[in-house]
């Protein structure tokens, strides 16, 4: 993601495109977004490890994948980066990250890195009202329902290939031997 995020800052500033989501000739509203941006890594790192080991592995490699106790520590690690995001929100007292007119990097990077984990029902925003709160107002933004709508889409596949198409592969290979 980090890369990402400084290619997004690059292609803005070299082609001028002053917006709202990175306003790079304000400063200070640049200095703002790069100081919410802190737990993007841990947060990225986290969810990943949940999402690998609560989704992925069993879907497939089978089984459980992880103990339950393993599963919920890194549900654990989640919600406590998430805590981290609650707290921000209560402090700016705002509908995004950094203000409430307009979405920035932060929240599509944040949103960007939360989805699967809550879409696939690995992680619960129940516990945090105002991060809840601010995944379905950013989830409303329609650059962001269009990604969603294309990784849904995508997503069934790979639960298709992991369900279906695989345990027949696995079984054709199995008899072979």
């Amino acid at each position: 993601m980090g890369d990402s995020l400084k290619i997004c800052k690059y292609l803005v500033e070299v082609n001028e495109l002053e917006n709202p989501v990175y306003p790079y000739k304000d400063s200070k509203a640049c200095e703002e977004i790069e100081a919410k941006l802190k737990y993007v890594d841990d947060m990225e790192a986290k969810t990943r490890f949940l999402l690998r080991d609560g989704y992925f592995n069993p879907l497939f490699f089978g089984g459980v994948g992880i103990s339950q106790e393993e599963f919920l520590q890194k549900q654990k690690d989640v919600q406590d980066v998430y805590q981290n995001l609650e707290d921000m929100l209560a402090e700016s007292e705002t509908k995004f990250f950094c203000g409430d007119d307009n979405a920035t990097l932060v929240d599509f990077y944040y949103f960007n890195i939360m989805y699967h984990a809550v879409d696939k029902d690995l992680i619960s925003l129940d516990d945090f009202p105002l991060l809840h709160k601010w995944f379905q107002e950013v989830s409303q933004i329609e650059s962001i329902r269009a990604i969603r709508a294309r990784t849904t889409r995508l997503m069934r596949l790979v639960h298709i290939y992991g369900n279906y198409i695989k345990p027949v592969i696995d079984c054709v290979l199995c008899k072979r031997r």
